[in-house]
């Protein structure tokens, strides 16, 4: 063979769910020299193994019917016979056998999930076919060099010149349908790449390593400069270069033949104008030249191969045809969901007629036990002829009971002890599979921490708890694992989610505080009618009757005399030197209430329906009542803030809003919110404290800009009643049941 091959297969570092293959079938001398050599260049995008195992069955199948005895006798006796039409019948063959493989498997397989090449080369000519992505590249000696001349060679897209923009439906029953023909010229090479591989380097990169370097040099060259970083895809790569000339490629760099199988309308086929380094054939009724074709090499090999004075298949075939309604020339490939339901049609008949005769075998039996219970005379026949039977008995026939006996249940007992041993390896070989994965997810997890990949490790966590429910808990051994996994576990939990347990000085409860508020750098707490106010470390009753219940303090952005909370349909200002308070009624107060401040002299109150609706404040209560949204929320608020744009909070996200619309603002919060519920901040300090339920409760630190900077987790956080933030920003305060725990910040 003139030509030098060299490969290049690079499987990604992490589990992606992709992989790639090089397979290059390695023939007889006599084989090569008349055949040439077979290659399958293939990406898989999926992390099924039947799909990998697709890959296999096609370089298979490939090998057996190419390299066939048949095919080389055809080429040794008869002239008119070429490579180009043996591959083309291989190809057409192999489109059905991959219909019966996936039917068989119940293979739900994509095309748009795979991008294979399939091809042959013979001395310096190439014929390949291709699905999906993989891309055909020319790199030649240009004979009039010019501005996109890398060193004085040029590069073409074969693939990209022969394929049909027109052509978006795919049909499922002939995966290869394009056959692309061309010889390499001298000191030309012909490269098969998958697109990642492609985008990866540039074409100056491709000309330069591979015109300047053997292939097999060529590829090891290019794996060094994929290497340089993590690979996430996988990276193929085929070259074949011609080192020798030869009259045939000196004609062309790349005489190209596409043989269309399938076509709506062939003449919508591209077709490439003719250039000084690329000549297409013209392409007439392609449907019909190559079934043309098919029929006569058919006709031709069974003229060949037809034993002297026998008869030959074709006319046994014809003869047969005639009492059968089948057609094997008329055969065609059917769809998936006819061919399942044609061997649904063909089981189901002689299933019923099974279950038929069962059935009436049954009523046979029934009815003769019924007339033997019935009748007295039958019934006292059997039971003398069983006396008879019991009288010969002797002792070498209970010997002979009891032997057969013995060894029944010796048989019993081994098949038992068998499959149970069977039973035991499988789950042993589970067990063990699932601790493999278990410690790659872990491994996977330690190297995605380097980039910052936070969804990447969710996905990997959640899998590791996945699988942890799926392990056996039967013996000790197993117990102990499942606790050494749950404690690493909790452990990459708290490092990739940045979750810092804490255990923070506590306040004692006087009595059953509701809400808290912070006045002045004071802590203001309520229960029920009763507010009360810190004391250095201590709470002292200041007003025991606010003539309402549970009125939730405000945030304000200046302070006066007063300290405001909201109650259903009123506002209270509540001078806490004096203890006077003022009732300032919400004109058409919003119905329940779930968050609200003061800003700049005006109310804004968060309501159930998902607005929020601000009001002016006036002497004798809050009015002009206004929606501020410009459009409501789904979800219901939760809380609120104001730091010259309002965040929203909601049971499990935030937003931020400015002159009522919404801006564009994502805070990176993993694991996702499921039961936020309050919110605090101000604008002396640069973060937002947000309190969620979820995962025993948790306090969650973002910054403004929505930046994950940190996640408290405490004890018995899983009922907190409010937090607030003091003035300065320096310290949380966190209300529970038993009282208010400290943070300082």
């Amino acid at each position: 063979m003139s030509c030098n091959i060299g490969q290049l297969a690079i499987s990604p570092d992490l589990k992606t769910g992709s992989s790639g293959k090089i397979l290059l079938s390695q023939p007889s001398l006599n084989e090569e020299r008349w055949l040439g050599r077979l290659f399958v260049v293939a990406e898989i995008n999926s992390r099924r193994q039947d799909n990998q195992e697709l890959v296999d069955f096609i370089f298979k199948q490939l090998e057996r019917q190419y390299y066939s005895d048949e095919q080389i006798l055809l080429l040794e006796r008869t002239s008119t016979i070429s490579i180009e039409q043996i591959f083309e019948i291989v190809i057409a063959d192999l489109n059905n056998q991959l219909i019966d493989f996936l039917v068989a498997r119940k293979n739900s397989f994509s095309p748009a999930s795979a991008n294979i090449t399939v091809g042959v080369l013979h001395n310096n000519q190439l014929l390949f076919a291709n699905l999906g992505s993989n891309k055909g590249l020319l790199i030649y000696p240009a004979k009039n060099p010019d501005s996109k001349t890398v060193g004085g060679y040029n590069l073409i897209d074969v693939t990209q010149k022969v394929s049909d923009p027109t052509q978006d439906v795919f049909d499922p029953n002939k995966l290869f349908s394009n056959i692309i023909k061309g010889g390499i010229s001298q000191n030309a090479t012909f490269i098969i790449i998958n697109e990642s591989l492609y985008e990866y380097l540039s074409e100056k990169q491709l000309i330069k390593i591979i015109s300047t370097l053997p292939p097999a040099s060529a590829a090891v060259q290019i794996r060094n400069i994929v290497e340089q970083t993590a690979v996430f895809v996988p990276f193929l790569g085929l070259i074949i270069k011609n080192n020798r000339n030869n009259e045939e490629s000196s004609k062309s760099s790349m005489d190209l033949k596409v043989r269309v199988h399938q076509a709506d309308n062939p003449d919508t086929l591209h077709r490439p104008s003719k250039s000084s380094y690329e000549t297409l054939s013209p392409l007439k009724d392609v449907n019909k030249e190559s079934i043309r074709a098919l029929n006569l090499t058919e006709s031709r090999t069974a003229e060949i191969l037809k034993p002297s004075g026998l008869i030959g298949l074709n006319l046994l075939k014809k003869i047969f045809g005639l009492f059968s309604n089948k057609n094997s020339k008329q055969r065609s490939i059917i769809k998936r969901e006819q061919l399942i339901r044609h061997r649904a049609e063909r089981f189901m008949v002689p299933f019923f007629k099974g279950l038929l005769m069962v059935a009436s075998l049954l009523a046979v039996w029934i009815g003769a036990l019924y007339r033997l219970l019935t009748n007295p005379e039958k019934r006292q026949a059997v039971v003398e002829k069983l006396q008879q039977h019991k009288q010969r008995f002797t002792w070498k026939h209970w010997l002979a009971v009891g032997i057969f006996s013995g060894g029944l249940l010796i048989l019993v007992s081994g098949i038992w002890l068998t499959n149970y041993n069977k039973k035991l390896a499988i789950e042993k070989t589970n067990y063990q599979s699932l601790q493999t994965e278990i410690d790659k997810h872990f491994s996977d997890l330690s190297a995605i921490k380097i980039y910052g990949d936070q969804a990447s490790a969710d996905e990997h966590l959640t899998a590791i708890k996945n699988i942890l429910a799926k392990l056996p808990t039967k013996t000790t051994d197993q117990q102990k694992y499942i606790e050494m996994v749950n404690t690493r576990y909790n452990q990459a939990f708290e490092e990739t989610y940045r979750f810092t347990k804490t255990s923070n000085p506590l306040w004692k409860a006087t009595t059953d505080w509701q809400s808290l508020g912070v006045y002045k750098n004071d802590l203001i707490a309520i229960a029920g009618r009763t507010l009360w106010r810190q004391n250095n470390n201590d709470f002292e009753e200041i007003i025991n009757d606010l003539g309402v219940d549970d009125c939730k303090p405000l945030k304000v952005s200046e302070y006066n005399e007063n300290f405001y909370c909201l109650a259903n349909s009123e506002v209270l200002a509540i001078n806490l030197a004096n203890k006077q308070i003022l009732h300032l009624p919400l004109d058409q107060a919003p119905i329940n209430p779930k968050g609200a401040a003061i800003y700049n002299g005006r109310l804004y109150v968060a309501a159930d329906d998902g607005q929020i609706y601000r009001f002016t404040g006036q002497t004798t209560g809050w009015v002009a009542k206004q929606s501020w949204l410009s459009s409501p929320l789904n979800n219901k608020p939760q809380d609120l803030i104001i730091d010259s744009s309002i965040f929203l909070l909601t049971s499990n996200g935030l937003s931020q809003y400015l002159s009522g619309e919404a801006q564009n603002f994502s805070p990176q919060i993993y694991p996702t919110m499921n039961e936020a519920k309050y919110l605090a901040g101000n604008k002396s300090s640069a973060n937002l404290y947000i309190y969620s339920g979820d995962y025993n409760g948790r306090i969650i630190v973002i910054d403004k800009k929505g930046k994950l900077i940190n996640q408290y987790i405490g004890e018995n956080w899983q009922n907190i009643k409010d937090i607030d933030l003091s003035d300065d920003g320096k310290m949380l305060y966190i209300l529970k049941a038993d009282g208010v725990e400290r943070i300082e910040l």
